[in-house]
């Protein structure tokens, strides 16, 4: 049985849109988190951004 998602990229802004397999640099994920308004991880972001790595969306982290 197959599956089917419905799924629209996300758009951050008028240049930003992120797609399932997009990588999502320390960068971008602080945009994220200040977009959605998640302020206490917009805060430990940028306390170390060291800490982050990048990571590939799938619809779903």
């Amino acid at each position: 049985m197959t599956v089917k998602r419905n799924y629209k990229p996300v758009k951050i802004n008028d240049k930003t849109t992120i797609e399932i397999g997009n990588a999502i640099s320390t960068k971008m994920a602080l945009e994220l988190c200040k977009h959605y308004g998640v302020g206490h991880l917009v805060i430990r972001i940028e306390e170390d951004q060291g800490a982050f790595k990048a990571w590939i969306f799938d619809g779903a982290s």
